[in-house]
């Protein structure tokens, strides 16, 4: 006699089926979904990954079906991520290189948009600059921010010295180029 209970069912369905069913909203494969995403660490990272979500998004609006213009975009902002980042970042760095990024994208996306309205109203044109300000805002402040924590996280050296007239001199040294 075979055993057809959900449970066995859901047991006896493939990784595809698993995942379809997943993105359907099915509970029912839940600790089966999780047992995937252990043995397969990859998924995670791909379905997880949500600057890279709101990043094909802004893709997705800025180059539609264009496929060249896509990955050409998307290589240029690879690119200023791994500049921005530098040669040995921190998690911190990497996370702040990727917002800026981000927000890099997200306000010119958004200028595009202004300099491609035409006839809006006074209202419209105003909504428009203050999405505009607004992004080149959280832009700055995302640049503000990694240049904090870079700033705090190099090693300073104070020397002290006295000399033999009773006068100390206080020198700071800092890794700053």
């Amino acid at each position: 006699m075979t055993d057809n209970s959900p449970g066995q069912q859901v047991a006896e369905l493939s990784r595809q089926e698993i995942m379809d069913r997943a993105r359907e909203g099915d509970r029912s494969v839940l600790p089966q979904l999780r047992s995937i995403l252990d043995e397969a660490p990859e998924i995670t990272r791909k379905l997880g990954d949500l600057e890279q979500t709101a990043r094909n998004a802004i893709l997705e609006r800025t180059a539609g079906k264009h496929l060249a213009r896509r990955e050409a975009q998307s290589r240029f902002l690879d690119g200023l991520k791994a500049q921005i980042a530098g040669p040995s970042p921190t998690v911190l760095e990497q996370l702040l290189a990727s917002q800026i990024v981000l927000c890099w994208q997200h306000l010119r996306y958004a200028e595009t948009i202004f300099a491609q309205a035409r006839d809006y109203t006074l209202a419209q044109e105003a909504a428009y600059q203050k999405q505009i300000d607004r992004a080149q805002r959280r832009y700055l402040a995302t640049i503000k921010a990694l240049a904090q924590v870079r700033k705090l996280g190099l090693p300073t050296l104070q020397v002290n010295i006295a000399t033999s007239g009773g006068q100390q001199i206080n020198t700071h040294l800092s890794a700053e180029p």
